[in-house]
């Protein structure tokens, strides 16, 4: 179980980082910003959007809000372009009740 999440993961020739400290050292070692690039373009996209308002490191958002955690899953096209997502731990919420399917929507849905 040990090297199934420690061992790399490959996507059409190209390794794939499992989190940013990974990321750097890829592209360190690969002597480009691919990676980079892509997180880079993820998160300024959802700048743009102005998906999120911050409110400030002393915010207190009260008890009816949950911490969800996000990472960047990243993969390879088919094309070699390298791609960064934003995701969510979904699965650390309840599910509503009037929810009867998940979709995935796209950046530019969400604004």
């Amino acid at each position: 179980m040990h090297s199934f999440r420690s061992k790399p993961i490959y996507m059409h020739g190209f390794q794939v980082p499992r989190n940013h400290a990974e990321t750097l050292e890829l592209d360190r070692v690969n002597g480009n910003t691919m990676w980079i690039d892509a997180e880079t373009t993820e998160l300024n996209q959802i700048d743009e959007c102005k998906s999120f308002i911050d409110k400030g490191v002393g915010f207190n958002p009260g008890s009816d809000h949950k911490r969800i955690r996000v990472h960047l899953a990243c993969a390879v096209k088919h094309d070699g372009q390298h791609k960064a997502q934003l995701v969510a731990g979904g699965h650390l919420t309840e599910t509503p009740i009037d929810s009867l399917c998940s979709s995935v929507v796209s950046l530019r849905g969400v604004q």
